[in-house]
C-alpha cells in the first residue's frame, strides 16, 4: 500500500441520490479555506457527511469495499491559483484507474474523475495527487470525492 503519512486534513460536502443501492457515499472537499497538496499526497476527509457501510477510513483517505461488486466512483478538483496546474489521480489499491488535470489559466480551472471498477472485498480505492510541485485546490465545499456500490 501507498505511503499514506503526507495527507491533507479535508473537511466532507455530499448528496445522496435515493435510488442507488448505498453502501457508500461518501464525498470529500478540501477545507473552507485553500489547501495545498504535497506530492504523492493522499486526499483525506476527516468530517464525513456519510459513510454508510463504513467503508471510508477518515485516517488514511482511503474506501475499503466492505463487499465484492461494481462501483462507481467520481472526483471534482477546482484549482485555487493561477498558474498552478493540479494533477491528481483515482486509484485502485496500486494501480491507477483514471487520470484528472486543471490547467492554471484562471483559478476557476476544474477537472472530474469518474471510474466504474470491479472490486473485491478490502480493495482500496484513494484520490492522490501525482504532480511533482505543491499545488493548490479550492476549499469552501468547491471540490468533492464519492462513491457507491452499483
Amino acid at each position: 500500500m501507498e505511503d499514506l503519512t503526507d495527507v491533507l486534513k479535508l473537511e466532507s460536502f455530499c448528496c445522496l441520490f435515493g435510488w442507488l443501492k448505498l453502501f457508500l457515499l461518501e464525498a470529500l472537499s478540501v477545507s473552507q479555506s485553500d489547501v495545498d497538496c504535497c506530492e504523492s499526497s493522499v486526499v483525506v476527509d476527516t468530517d464525513r457527511k456519510t459513510n454508510v457501510g463504513a467503508g471510508y477510513d477518515p485516517l488514511t483517505g482511503v474506501f475499503v469495499a466492505p463487499n465484492p461488486g461494481t462501483y462507481h466512483f467520481t472526483s471534482v478538483i477546482y484549482n485555487a491559483a493561477i498558474g498552478d496546474d493540479v494533477i491528481t489521480q483515482m486509484n485502485k489499491n496500486n494501480e491507477i484507474l483514471v487520470r484528472g488535470y486543471s490547467a492554471s489559466t484562471t483559478s476557476g480551472e476544474s477537472h472530474v474523475m469518474n471510474a466504474v471498477a470491479q472490486l473485491q472485498t478490502g480493495d482500496h480505492i484513494f484520490i492522490k495527487h501525482r504532480g511533482s510541485s505543491v499545488d493548490y485546490i479550492r476549499g469552501g465545499l468547491h471540490s468533492s470525492f464519492s462513491g457507491f456500490e452499483i
